[in-house]
């Protein structure tokens, strides 16, 4: 008797350190129609930033459809790798946009809808760790404005024709601007990494130019619910060996307030020039 009563203790001791497999769902991103805008201070001399092209880029992936990104190669570290880059992607624009987020820690950091978020120093955020947890904060408002971008590209002149269209979805009112960029993904050019040189990495939203001002046309001081808005613009993509290739060109536009406090990006979109 006393051999089963221990029999019975050993097997109930048993059973109840069985692992018990608790079903986790995966991590889903919020349904919403606001799309954030990720403005990523990146350079070729700077070695942590591939770093930050795969945080960035982990991001695209997860919150698909609802994050544009826009690398902005403008003074510091931004160089080309010496003896080795084909291409410099510094340019006046890149040059101006990094100037105007100035203080930063450093690079890579990443400006999210221009935000500057309660616990961080600067609007520019160095932690790659936790820019997914900002635009997920971001994510969550509502949507105040709906942007789209419709483009027409003329092979033979390299012209492109540019439509934004605004649809309000709530009362707006306050001074507001207007960005159009050109950026380009999939350029294959010399990147320092921090123990080496990748000769090969892919740069993928690089700023190459603005279409608009870098930091924005006057747009509305009001924007109503259920008021459409159309810009037009023109841009000629430039000719050069391994640059502007139209395939690779992307379009960006969003809108954004003047307020130098409160710059906060309302709403942003991006369309691939080859779609």
């Amino acid at each position: 008797m006393k051999n089963l009563v221990f029999l019975f203790i050993l097997s109930a001791l048993f059973i109840s350190c069985e692992e018990v497999m608790v079903n986790v769902p995966d991590p889903k991103p919020p349904e919403t129609e606001k799309i954030v805008l990720v403005e990523e201070l990146t350079g070729a001399t700077c070695p942590n930033c591939p770093k930050g092209a795969a945080a960035l880029e982990s991001i695209l992936e997860f919150f698909e459809g609802s994050v544009v990104a826009v690398g902005i190669h403008g003074v510091q570290q931004a160089a080309p790798v010496p003896n080795l880059s084909k291409y410099d992607f510094r340019n006046p624009a890149a040059v101006e946009l990094e100037e105007s987020f100035a203080p930063f820690l450093g690079k890579p950091s990443a400006v999210i809808n221009r935000v500057k978020f309660d616990d961080q120093q600067f609007v520019a955020i160095t932690g790659t760790d936790v820019w997914s947890n900002y635009v997920e904060q971001e994510l969550q408002r509502a949507s105040e404005l709906n942007l789209f971008i419709a483009a027409d590209y003329d092979t033979n002149t390299r012209a492109i024709d540019i439509e934004v269209t605004v649809n309000g979805v709530r009362d707006l009112v306050g001074d507001y601007l207007i960005t159009v960029l050109i950026t380009q993904s999939h350029i294959i050019d010399a990147q320092e990494d921090v123990s080496e040189i990748i000769e090969e990495f892919e740069f993928n939203h690089v700023l190459m130019d603005a279409v608009t001002d870098p930091l924005g046309d006057p747009f509305r001081t009001e924007i109503t619910p259920g008021e459409i808005i159309t810009q037009n613009y023109t841009y000629t993509l430039p000719e050069e060996d391994g640059l502007w290739v139209a395939e690779d060109m992307e379009i960006v536009a969003f809108v954004h307030n003047v307020d130098v406090d409160d710059s906060r990006v309302i709403q942003a979109n991006m369309i691939k020039l080859s779609e």
